[in-house]
């Protein structure tokens, strides 16, 4: 993770452990994804719906 919070900063998560963000978004479809190659296909994503 990042201790300046800016964009494309940190190393993201690191594997056995936990992390936090707060967004603030319209209502809507998303979807959470993870970028490591083959993960997504595996299956490791995540739909987020606002109503």
């Amino acid at each position: 993770m990042s201790a300046s919070c800016a964009a494309d900063s940190g190393d993201g998560i690191v594997p056995a452990t936990t992390g936090w963000t707060t967004l603030t978004l319209p209502p809507g479809r998303y979807e959470l994804v993870c970028h490591y190659p083959g993960h997504y296909r595996a299956g490791m994503y995540a739909e987020l719906d606002l109503a």
